[in-house]
């Protein structure tokens, strides 16, 4: 009916692309062991993200959301951020053996997802030399990079209890 309800219908498409990545990665991702779903996921986002038929557009929207949002953030978010935090989170709490409630988790969660929008074309991005468009195999490289980066990040977590806050760490 307006201009704020085209833009609610905008966010609506993008919650469910953020959902159909996160579906098509679970589905691909059946019955493997933990370090395999996350390596599947990062496949499957970073080819979805960066690929031919590229999803970018949702993260310069979800970029706009959070500098400065608007009353649909939370369709995006109830929707489409929060089903893909909850997966990922359950395969990193897999690797760690602990509760996906642990802090550690969600720390992990979102540096396996910064990492991928890091290579979404940007002005930074192409001043310290990252290729604005990448070929299907650079992406799979990306993506194997990705995952085995994370998944020595997250085991090395693993092999450290997490730091009570307001605690310090002993040197």
């Amino acid at each position: 009916g307006d201009k704020r309800g085209l833009y609610r219908e905008v966010l609506q498409l993008a919650a469910e692309a953020l959902r159909s990545t996160t579906e098509a990665a679970k589905e691909g991702a059946a019955g493997c062991p933990a370090d395999e779903k996350l390596r599947r996921f990062v496949q499957v986002h970073l080819r979805r993200m960066l690929g031919v038929e590229r999803d970018n557009w949702i993260h310069r929207l979800i970029s706009r959301e959070m500098a400065d949002p608007t009353p649909a953030l939370d369709t995006l978010v109830d929707h489409g951020l929060r089903p893909r935090l909850e997966y990922v989170s359950s395969i990193v709490a897999d690797i760690l053996g602990c509760p996906p409630q642990d802090p550690r988790v969600l720390r992990s969660v979102i540096s396996v997802q910064t990492q991928a929008a890091a290579y979404l074309p940007n002005a930074i991005g192409a001043r310290i030399g990252l290729k604005a468009k990448l070929t299907a195999a650079e992406i799979d490289e990306v993506a194997r990079h990705i995952a085995e980066f994370s998944l020595g990040g997250i085991r090395a977590l693993g092999r450290t209890a997490e730091i009570s806050p307001g605690t310090e760490a002993e040197s």
